[in-house]
């Protein structure tokens, strides 16, 4: 069996021992794709007139579904590091939206910014990241966290290998392995930890798309605010249900990644 086999059938138990060890939290990713879905069709239901910020808001909208179901399979295949570069993308995914909002015509600037080098620069230009993340904006400035976050942990950083990195001294014999899954069963905050992570950072770009997009989710305010509200409290459960595991785990993981580091500097 060559490698790619072998990986591809590891991956499927590490999938396996995922929806074990997740438990009835593991609904929480389908909860959210339901989400998505119930705006994407309050966008055709409303009846609102196609305006360059609802179709690129739209775009969007399903984009950062699509990041979330890829993202949710990497946590679950044992990718807990890869995973973050699916979230990260839908973090700035939801900022682009909400920088379309705040400015229609950039909606076009993003669509037309293939044409020529001019107007790749036009469009860069227009959603840098000092303005796709506005300190005024609340949901938005935490999510910067997050997707600073995001990007240590998938660029060429300690952070990104300390997961799949072990180092050890034998005398004179300095060895090194690297391991294609995360999940390790002296962990038991993973893939829980992960998950939620997710979960708590798909749900803040929800809420930002329900800014986004508040025409079109008006028509039946009321069920939405039901369906966002019926899965906070999903949320919260699980969160209060796994505190003290994911607590706990701060204890043993930060001094790992002290070591590696400082097997990284000698």
């Amino acid at each position: 069996m060559d490698e790619i086999a072998e990986l591809v059938q590891m991956e499927a138990q590490y999938y396996e021992v995922s929806r074990e060890r997740l438990g009835d939290a593991g609904d929480l990713v389908q909860d959210l794709v339901e989400l998505y879905r119930t705006i994407g069709d309050m966008i055709a239901e409303s009846a609102v007139k196609p305006k360059d910020e609802i179709v690129a808001g739209g775009m969007f909208l399903y984009s950062c579904r699509y990041q979330l179901v890829l993202a949710a399979l990497n946590v679950m295949r044992g990718h807990l590091n890869d995973s973050h570069f699916f979230t990260r993308k839908a973090i700035e995914l939801c900022a682009f939206a909400n920088r379309v909002r705040s400015n229609p015509t950039l909606a076009m600037k993003w669509l037309q910014a293939w044409k020529t080098q001019t107007s790749y620069k036009e469009f860069r230009k227009g959603f840098a990241t000092r303005d796709l993340f506005p300190p005024d904006h609340p949901l938005l400035a935490r999510l910067f966290i997050r997707y600073d976050l995001c990007s240590k942990l998938i660029h060429s950083s300690v952070y990104s290998l300390s997961g799949q990195m072990q180092t050890e001294h034998k005398e004179e014999l300095f060895e090194m392995t690297f391991s294609y899954s995360q999940l390790d069963d002296s962990h038991p905050s993973e893939p829980i930890g992960s998950w939620l992570f997710l979960a708590d950072t798909h749900f803040g770009i929800l809420q930002v798309f329900e800014e986004v997009l508040a025409e079109v989710i008006a028509h039946d305010k009321t069920k939405w605010d039901v369906r966002r509200n019926a899965f906070d409290g999903k949320l919260t459960f699980q969160k209060a249900k796994w505190h003290t595991v994911l607590q706990e785990a701060t204890t043993t993981i930060e001094p790992e990644l002290e070591k590696t580091s400082a097997a990284a500097e000698d």
